[in-house]
């Protein structure tokens, strides 16, 4: 069975994650355990018809471990933040540079029908997703992952833009991986590919915790590699003409979404310091952040508020990994299929992808606008024939 719709495995993985909790460890590790321990209850309670209550208690012991914990987390953000004024001209520019290639390169995408979704068996999906783990050699993963029965399907809200989720235990190096409203067609594929991006990138994750709390809080790089794998997957089914034309679809649907991400994150780059830092943005009216953003727009015709409007709640971390994530997916793709997962900027981005953001890395390896130009017309050739 590739899915697995029980809920056992998870209480298991709970019950022992909350045992853990009351074993002498560092305050980085209580701060690992909660927030999976976080992710378990959220999992369960999309896959369960009744709410289930976390037994704060149970997790943090006291409120005033609780306050600390949550304060530990705002120290992330606020130190996040503060790193992202110190390099705002630097994120703006880039954003910048990025978006315009990829509104021109949009533009002359012809337009057409989307294909008809089709509905594939439970073999022949599980094949075509083997075939492409095997094509970038990590099919012992996929299989580990399904003979532990770690990959589940979970219910979402029909306007909930979120697709899936992994979860890990860096305690235990546990790794779940969850796919929205599960289907047996090339959408549901994408997202486990995604999905098996960050499960490859966590099963590599060899650090102490508190590098992983590091990764987890205060990187721009943690959507990188399952961006990556989203290119290489839509990659496996155009050379290997499977579900040609949905495969063409699923392309230009991702690129759209990475076109909205790099539009919200130069929007965020233009405001004021005081507004970005700790995270004030978060409480402007929409009149009050277009108001903000509106100059830097020559005939804007609502444009602008339409798409602040029609936008989720803006989170500038989020935003700019995803951003983030979708540009250095092409660089990182580049690196792969030339040097495989060991050597070149693969290699290098392994170990450095837990750091805060480096302009210095971005020089070192040529990632700029006119790398990224190069190489995100090549990958959008597939949409122009």
């Amino acid at each position: 069975m590739l899915i697995n719709h029980g809920t056992e495995q998870l209480y298991n993985q709970l019950n022992h994650s909350l045992q853990l909790l009351e074993r002498p460890i560092s305050r980085e590790e209580r701060i690992a355990l909660a927030n999976y321990i976080g992710n378990v209850y959220a999992a369960l309670n999309l896959m369960n018809e009744e709410k289930i209550e976390p037994d704060l208690k149970h997790v943090f012991g006291n409120s005033k471990n609780r306050h600390n914990f949550l304060r530990r987390i705002d120290i992330y953000e606020v130190q996040m933040l503060d790193h992202f004024i110190l390099n705002k001209d630097f994120h703006r520019n880039f954003m910048l540079d990025s978006l315009t290639i990829v509104e021109d390169e949009m533009r002359l995408i012809p337009e057409g029908d989307f294909a008809e979704k089709t509905i594939l068996s439970e073999d022949e999906f599980y094949d075509i997703f083997l075939g492409f783990m095997k094509s970038i050699h990590l099919e012992e993963l996929f299989l580990k992952f399904v003979q532990e029965n770690r990959i589940y399907s979970v219910n979402y809200q029909p306007n909930d833009k979120m697709k899936g989720f992994t979860i890990f235990n860096p305690i235990t190096k546990e790794t779940d991986s969850f796919v929205g409203d599960f289907n047996f067609d090339i959408s549901s594929m994408l997202t486990l590919a995604h999905e098996f991006g960050h499960a490859y990138d966590l099963s590599l994750f060899h650090q102490d915790v508190p590098v992983y709390n590091q990764y987890f809080y205060q990187s721009f790089f943690n959507e990188a590699i399952p961006k990556m794998f989203e290119l290489l997957f839509i990659q496996y089914l155009v050379q290997n003409h499977i579900m040609m034309e949905e495969a063409k679809d699923l392309k230009f649907e991702t690129s759209v979404i990475h076109q909205d991400f790099m539009l919200s994150a130069y929007m965020l780059s233009l405001l004021p310091d005081s507004l970005i830092k700790h995270s004030s943005y978060k409480s402007l009216s929409i009149e009050e952040f277009v108001r903000n953003v509106k100059p830097y727009f020559l005939n804007d015709d609502g444009l602008i508020e339409g798409f602040v409007r029609d936008s989720p709640p803006f989170d500038l971390l989020e935003i700019f990994k995803y951003s983030y994530g979708s540009i250095l997916a092409l660089f990182l793709k580049k690196s792969v299929l030339e040097f495989g997962y060991s050597d070149g900027l693969f290699g290098d981005f392994l170990q450095n992808r837990a750091q805060m953001f480096s302009e210095q890395f971005f020089r070192d390896w040529e990632i700029d606008s006119a790398h990224f130009e190069k190489l995100y017309k090549k990958e959008m050739e597939i949409l122009k024939k």
